[in-house]
């Protein structure tokens, strides 16, 4: 799931302008903006320790990138 939201947040993408938005729904949009929220480095990856907390199923797959920051991940 990150790498999709970081392949759409890449410059090559974002200058695209029928890909940046113009294709999608609000609901899409609201989606791809909480995504993009969650998935920020920003805090520690705050919000993506919180969405981890609040999940209501008993079996949820970790971002390895948000638990080891020794991996080396880039957004461009």
């Amino acid at each position: 799931m990150s790498a999709i939201v970081v392949a759409l947040q890449s410059l090559s993408l974002s200058q695209l302008i029928l890909t940046c938005n113009s294709g999608l729904s609000k609901n899409e949009k609201q989606l791809s903006a909480q995504l993009i929220d969650i998935l920020s480095p920003e805090g520690d990856h705050r919000a993506y320790r919180e969405a981890l907390q609040n999940i209501k199923s008993p079996i949820a797959t970790p971002w390895l990138g948000a638990h080891s920051p020794s991996f080396p991940f880039t957004t461009n």
